[in-house]
């Protein structure tokens, strides 16, 4: 393995921090995090949709975190697979109020945006296509609902019960395209007791925030119900020097209700609804870096100066019109389970509709050169049956089937395109213990997709079409010792599959496919606990083929999207995580993800290079160039997160103080590696304070302390390279109360 690269700057100050404290090993923080009292009663006994495709965390203390990641609860410290897992209150205090957050908390993970699309990357495994209907290669589950479309799964965190992250390909049990890894959003159980809680919060920029949930018995012991709500708003934080008007700025609702029958002791039934409505112009409000946009050479017959028409200021943007971003959602969804004594039948139907609309500029100029509307209407189903085999024998056992159907659309100025997707599915996994404290796991998955696509590009052009289909069987072998009850090793070789697609927003897109890219990954590990110390860590080796990957470029006034292959890329990388509970007081946590992410054999792969206009940027052109030896996108080659939590007696009520501390090296944003975030560290902290009886806390806040420069969302394309910074430092407090 080659040497990995890590980040002087990276190495001393986690050098520096960890001295003082003495520790003697890493430990999880975020990563491997204990669930609170209430998460164990309210959440461990999860319905087959919440547990069956969940990597579920509920813990009773830091050495006993139970999970699910094997569709059976077992101990985190049992599980051959890194797992980062967070619970809601750990989110709330360190600042994580939406989906794109949790790279802070997690190491390996980079949650980009690009226009309305969300775009995660684990490991350097992640996708920068934006054309319809292409799935991202990192699955988002939400209650154990697939969700499949890259405008709806930037998802606000509240009322949430627990958030995990599985890392690295999931082909057997969560092999929906996750050829990168899984992140699954478990939200709230309804109770059989009466129970509740409410907050709100108030900060900088008109930052305001409300949150609800309550639930309680119909019938007792038979029928319960929940709702719980999320508001929040803030009037944007990026001057508009054209306009003089406020952009950058979040308005979002999200209303959930479930109702839960338990006929019998064995049989239970819970059906879902989700309602969402976000306006979130974030992504459409960039700025052109280094000032690189075509605008420079574009028409000026009102000869608007150079500095508002290409503004260099940081968080600052210049369009001719106010671009906009709105997305909504609504799910239902239905899951039952169903116990005997040597099996547990599990089973998930759902249906889901989102539609986005936007408006970005894509030469972020008061020009208005490319004027681009978008209309993404999407609508998909799940549905699930599986079979688990109950007991505590040498053997166990786990087969299952699924089904998808999705239809994703593009309304894009006046063309149309759009991809629909028919799959199934079926999988099992079996555990064999051939002697005490010895398991082999040996599961296998086989995975068939149909993808039809469409594209016209005027209301009176003729429609072009294509259609293709894919099948595949990928493999997981592990092996796992356990020394005992706190120590285990493991390896493991996994496959990943991520079928092929269409990029229907061009006429030779929607006619020939991408092919589909595989993951062969090996990795070995340790998971052990020794005193006040957790420790975990792995080291992983991927082979990747076919890596899809896509260019924005101008045709006309549009841009479209050109989905290709490169060849071959290969992964090695290792994580530390740890946990050090220095008193029944203090806490401190720890993660660490090093990455040699490079493309090894992509002779001809298009790229987009500067256009210069009198030495300046003036936008791009796509050229084919040989990039082997590159990074891959979003992957920093390493990664560093702190946490600190202290918790006290103060005033007869509870004293809690948490900070956080997330660094990264630099990484790339195109496969060309010409265009780059800087390295950068982020800081949050939180103070707050409960009241003896534990109803009521008061809490303030301050977010991205050390006022770092980093992007929120990035497109990088022929007509301009646009970039959106975060946030800059601010602070808040709020006020909550549960019963």
């Amino acid at each position: 393995m080659e040497a990995l690269f890590v980040s002087k700057d990276l190495i001393g100050l986690t050098s520096r921090l960890f001295a003082g404290a003495a520790l003697t090993a890493l430990v999880t923080a975020p990563c491997h995090a204990q669930a609170q009292a209430n998460s164990s009663q309210t959440g461990a006994a999860t319905t087959s949709g919440e547990t069956n495709q969940s990597v579920t965390a509920a813990a009773q203390s830091p050495d006993d975190i139970v999970v699910t990641a094997q569709r059976r609860e077992e101990r985190l410290a049992n599980v051959p697979i890194s797992i980062t897992a967070i619970s809601g209150d750990q989110l709330n205090t360190a600042g994580v109020s939406t989906t794109q957050d949790l790279t802070q908390v997690t190491p390996g993970l980079v949650w980009s945006h690009s226009t309305a699309y969300s775009q995660p990357t684990i490991r350097g495994i992640g996708s920068r296509d934006t054309s319809p209907g292409n799935e991202p290669n990192v699955a988002t589950y939400l209650d154990g609902v697939y969700q499949p479309e890259s405008t709806s799964t930037v998802l606000e965190l509240a009322n949430v019960e627990r958030v995990e992250v599985l890392k690295g390909p999931q082909g057997t049990l969560f092999g929906r395209n996750a050829t990168g890894g899984a992140v699954n959003i478990i939200t709230q159980r309804p109770s059989f007791d009466v129970i509740g809680q409410a907050s709100i919060s108030a900060g900088s920029f008109g930052y305001l925030k409300s949150t609800g949930f309550v639930s309680g018995p119909i019938i007792s012991n038979k029928l319960a119900a929940s709702v719980s709500m999320v508001d929040d708003y803030d009037h944007g934080y990026i001057k508009n020097v054209y306009l003089n008007t406020r952009q950058g700025k979040h308005s979002g609702l999200a209303v959930r209700g479930k109702i839960l029958f338990t006929p019998t002791d064995r049989l239970e039934f819970q059906l879902n609804g989700l309602y969402s409505d976000v306006d979130d112009d974030v992504g459409v409000s960039g700025q052109p870096l280094n000032g690189n946009t075509s605008a420079r050479g574009g028409p000026n017959p009102n000869n608007i100066p150079i500095s508002i028409l290409i503004p260099l200021g940081v968080r600052t943007t210049a369009t001719g019109k106010v671009a906009y971003n709105n997305t909504t959602i609504k799910e239902v969804d239905f899951h039952s389970k169903y116990d005997l004594p040597w099996v547990s039948l599990s089973a998930l139907l759902s249906y889901a509709n989102a539609d986005t609309k936007s408006l970005s500029i894509g030469d972020i100029s008061p020009l208005v050169l490319y004027n681009i509307t978008r209309d993404l209407p999407a609508d998909w189903y799940n549905e699930q049956i599986i079979a688990n085999s109950v007991g505590e024998g040498r053997i166990k056992w786990m087969i299952g089937a699924e089904g998808f159907q999705g239809s994703s659309t593009e309304v894009h100025n006046i063309r149309i395109g759009g991809q629909h997707t028919r799959s199934f599915s079926s999988f099992g996994e079996v555990t064999y213990e051939p002697v005490d404290n010895l398991f082999l796991i040996g599961g296998i998955r086989y995975n068939y997709d149909k993808k039809e696509a469409f594209y016209r590009a005027t209301p009176s052009s003729s429609l072009v079409q294509g259609k293709k289909s894919w099948n595949n069987v990928v493999p997981r072998a592990v092996i796992r010792y356990e020394f005992d009850h706190n120590t285990n090793i493991y390896a493991s070789y996994t496959e990943g599959f991520k079928s092929g697609s269409f990029s229907a927003s061009s006429p030779a897109g929607a006619e020939v496919p991408a092919n589909p890219e595989k993951v062969k990954a090996y990795e070995a590990g340790i998971k052990t606990t020794f005193g006040p110390v957790t420790l975990n860590a792995a080291a992983f080796y991927y082979d990747y083929t076919d890596f899809q990957t896509s260019l924005a470029t101008a045709v006309g006034g549009d841009i479209v999207e050109i989905l290709q292959n490169a060849p071959k890329a290969e992964i090695k990388g290792v994580e530390i995580s740890g946990q050090l509970r220095v008193s029944e007081h203090l806490r401190l946590t720890t993660g660490i993800s090093l990455l040699d992410p490079k493309f090894t054999n992509a002779p001809a792969v298009t790229v987009v290079v500067p256009v210069l206009l009198n030495g300046l940027p003036d936008g791009g052109k796509s050229v084919e160039a040989d990039i082997a030896g590159n990074d891959l996108i979003n992957a920093p080659r390493s990664t560093v997160s702190l946490g600190a939590n202290y918790s006290t007696k103060l005033a007869r009520g509870q004293l809690t103080i948490d900070a956080s501390a997330y660094l990264s090296s630099k990484y790339y944003l195109d496969i060309g590696n010409r265009v780059k975030q800087p390295s950068f560290t982020l800081v949050n902290a939180t103070i707050g304070w409960t009241t003896p009886d534990g109803h009521w806390n008061f809490n303030v806040f301050g977010r991205n302390l050390s006022n770092a420069d980093y992007y929120a969302a990035n497109t990088i394309s022929t007509i301009a390279d646009s970039v959106t910074y975060a946030k800059p430092r601010w602070f808040g407090g709020g006020v909550g109360f549960k019963y």
